[in-house]
């Protein structure tokens, strides 16, 4: 009977030895691949990144380029306003210079 107990123990004590190494190498196997998972997330996410700036960028410049060529054109015909309404006071000032004559 002692001789069964001491099997049964050490049986007992090799299973746990086992199971427990098993659990081991397990958490061990699984962090590295976690780990592995994060190293390519994080190579990933700044690519991700540039992209998604750049496109956002490039929108801006679009929107921004239609807002200048907008303004642009407001400045341009206010320049040519200003400049035709300069030109007849100019030349309001001929004729009545030319009358005084």
């Amino acid at each position: 009977m002692e001789n069964t107990l001491k099997n049964i123990l050490k049986m007992t004590v090799a299973c746990t030895l086992i199971t427990g190494g098993l659990i081991v190498a397990g958490t061990v196997f699984a962090a590295k691949k976690i780990d592995e998972s994060g190293d390519d997330l994080e190579d990933k996410i700044p690519e991700n990144i540039k992209a998604y700036i750049n496109k956002t960028n490039k929108e801006t410049m679009q929107k921004n380029k239609g807002k200048l060529q907008e303004s642009f054109g407001t400045a341009k015909e206010v320049a040519q306003n200003t400049k035709d309404k300069i030109s007849d006071k100019v030349d309001d000032i001929k004729k009545n210079f030319n009358k005084n004559d």
